[in-house]
């Protein structure tokens, strides 16, 4: 896909961004402790979710903010582009090479460059000749 029609999209989507104020306040609670989660916050790690705000967290999901992951019984958001460019054009700092939906913006292990789909978790990439092989041991 070219730049100009990513681009396109990425316009189109932050356009029908229709989220509750409450969703709102979840996503960016999220957004600014990605920093301290490598990208990928943990549910229930420094922010707290009540069960009424699981209802948010399933509409972020459907605005295409975010998505999320298991792994060992946590829960782990993954930003997606959208999600990403949402909370930069809203003034959240996210990091600059953040994975997101498991994968480093090239869509790659940051660094061995293949399309793990465990690279962009905190644990890092699971191929053998990988520097962050394994889990960064």
């Amino acid at each position: 896909m070219s730049n100009a029609v990513r681009m396109a999209h990425m316009n189109a989507a932050l356009d029908n961004i229709d989220i509750t104020q409450a969703s709102r306040d979840l996503f960016f609670e999220f957004a600014r402790d990605a920093i301290n989660w490598n990208g990928q916050p943990l549910v229930n790690g420094n922010v707290q979710m009540s069960r009424e705000q699981r209802g948010n967290l399933t509409q972020l999901k459907r605005a295409g903010l975010l998505t999320t992951d298991t792994d060992e019984g946590c829960i782990w958001v993954q930003f997606t582009e959208v999600g990403v460019a949402f909370a930069r054009l809203n003034g959240e700092e996210m990091p600059a090479n953040m994975p997101m939906d498991g994968r480093d913006q090239d869509g790659g292990c940051s660094w061995c460059g293949r399309d793990c789909p465990d690279a962009g978790k905190p644990d890092g990439c699971w191929y053998t000749d990988c520097p962050e092989f394994p889990h960064g041991e």
